[in-house]
């Protein structure tokens, strides 16, 4: 049985990954609308997960997450790209449903970096049992985005003053169960 999940795929197939879509192309293991849950596999199935691109289409985020946390193993690996809210393209697409910036996944992270206060309450507040854990954080940067160092504690203000150059956010988060 494959312990990955390839998460809203569209035409990237992967091998070795479960490949989910609400389209059936070629290469699509499994198709079902994000938006519709319980997902429809196992609790405790996956090792890894990726959701590229998926999750500014995507209306209720808090549910989503909890849907990972239900299918995903402990220490659980998910991996997420988003389009930075600064950055053009999302604003454009007539499908995007949300905007991330680089403290969007503090709501759902146990360690989140900013002054959120009690963390543990905070992340029970957007998630009813699901915890996890950031433990890369990256903004990509777009074409002029690759002339400014985005490291270390500038990472975060960087992003607000110079956004439009921030073309993506890279977070990778662990699973976190009792």
């Amino acid at each position: 049985m494959k312990t990955k999940l390839n998460m809203g795929c569209g035409t990237d197939i992967r091998e070795g990954y479960v490949n989910l879509d609400f389209i059936k192309n070629e290469g699509v293991d499994v198709v079902h609308d994000l938006e519709k849950t319980p997902y429809p596999f196992n609790e405790d199935q996956f090792e890894e997960v990726i959701a590229f691109n998926i999750l500014t289409l995507i209306k209720n985020l808090s549910e989503v997450m909890e849907e990972l946390y239900r299918i995903s193993k402990n220490g659980a690996v998910i991996k997420i790209i988003v389009p930075h809210y600064n950055q053009h393209l999302p604003h454009t697409d007539p499908t995007t449903k949300r905007f991330f910036s680089p403290e969007t996944f503090d709501f759902f992270s146990v360690n989140s970096s900013n002054n959120l206060g009690n963390k543990s309450l905070f992340v029970k507040k957007f998630t009813k049992k699901a915890k996890f854990k950031i433990v890369k954080l990256k903004l990509n940067p777009g074409f002029w985005g690759k002339f400014v160092p985005f490291k270390g504690k500038l990472l975060r203000p960087l992003s607000y003053m110079l956004g439009e150059i921030v073309d993506t956010i890279y977070v990778e988060m662990k699973v976190i169960k009792p």
